[in-house]
């Protein structure tokens, strides 16, 4: 399935490059693969998306406990913001059947946001990586074999990654859009309850 939805993105990036409209003849004249099968294009995508994802996650979980730990910092007006205080007698006695309940789409929109930045995290990772050589040190250090063709050059690296980091947006894109109707049905049904 990944492999099919990597296919159909790259068909449709494909359409949408400039040398999609001059026509096939010109593109293939003016464009050099680097890669002789398939597969091995494939196989760089999908190492390449890996490497994307794991660094998404460490981002995520940085993020994720950053925020939990900003959860329980001191609330200002707040003598004590995990529990509710009751006025019985005069006395003021704490509770804990204190319920708050979620706001979907206020949820949803915060997850939405903290993707995009995870997204725009991995940008920034790219870009350092290319602004300190490290594409330049991937075609010194890892040279095409018979067996496995890999880019010649730092922009066709650089070029390489970015298709992945923009099917990586896509897929999150595509991701979101069908979760917000996911949340919107629920909202709605909540509603009727």
């Amino acid at each position: 399935f990944v492999l099919k939805l990597g296919r159909w993105s790259r068909s449709v990036l494909q359409r949408l490059s400039p040398g999609a409209a001059m026509g096939k003849a010109v593109e293939s004249a003016s464009h050099h693969e680097w890669y002789e099968h398939e597969w091995e294009r494939d196989y760089l995508e999908t190492s390449t998306l890996i490497v994307l994802v794991c660094l998404a996650l460490a981002f995520e979980i940085c993020f994720h406990r950053l925020k939990h730990t900003m959860k329980h910092s001191y609330r200002y007006g707040d003598e004590h913001p995990h529990e509710a205080l009751e006025v019985r007698g005069g006395s003021r006695q704490f509770t804990e059947d204190c319920t708050r309940h979620k706001r979907l789409f206020q949820e949803f929109v915060s997850r939405v946001g903290a993707e995009y930045m995870s997204v725009g995290f991995l940008g920034l990772c790219v870009f350092v990586f290319n602004f300190m050589h490290g594409f330049e040190t991937l075609v010194k250090t890892f040279h095409s074999t018979e067996e496995l063709h890999l880019p010649g050059s730092e922009t066709e690296y650089i070029h390489f990654v970015e298709l992945v980091h923009m099917k990586l947006f896509l897929g999150m894109a595509l991701y979101f859009c069908l979760v917000s109707r996911v949340v919107s049905g629920g909202v709605r049904q909540v509603r009727k309850w």
